[in-house]
């Protein structure tokens, strides 16, 4: 093979290289981003929150992110965090286990969509309002809490 040959040959495997190295992460599944103070994955054309990096005390999730609808919390997203005051948009499906685990939680505002909401013991809630204003007040839990709203 000539030597101009073996340079195309050696150019072209490199430019290939290169390509799955930068194809790789997209091709794996889920990839986390960040947008703001949430960490999430996009799985099916839809978000979910999977880690709050943020500060506040009174948080409100975002209703789209990426022009995609935000339908999950993730286990864990919003644990050993600051946040006092909650508001999930009305697009929010599922509320996962531990999502405030750890934290000086008072009250959450969820929407007319949340279908589940799996919680634990950890967590001090008060209450729990609803898009339409219904509250619902905890002492203790220890199981999952099935809402239709």
């Amino acid at each position: 093979m000539k030597p101009t040959k073996k340079r195309f040959v050696l150019l072209l495997v490199l430019l290939a290289a290169i390509l799955c190295v930068l194809c790789l992460p997209s091709c794996g599944g889920t990839q986390e981003r960040r947008y703001g103070s949430y960490r999430y994955i996009v799985e099916n054309g839809e978000v979910t929150i999977t880690k709050y990096v943020g500060s506040d005390a009174d948080v409100v999730v975002p209703a789209t992110i990426e022009g995609l609808p935000v339908t999950v919390i993730g286990e864990n997203a919003f644990s050993y965090t600051g946040i006092e005051k909650f508001a999930f948009p009305e697009a929010i499906k599922v509320i996962n286990e531990n999502t405030f685990y750890g934290t000086p939680l008072k009250s959450i505002y969820i929407g007319k969509n949340v279908t589940k909401i799996n919680y634990d013991t950890s967590n001090r809630i008060t209450s729990v309002v609803d898009s339409v204003g219904r509250i619902f007040k905890f002492e203790y839990c220890s199981f999952y809490i099935i809402l239709y709203c």
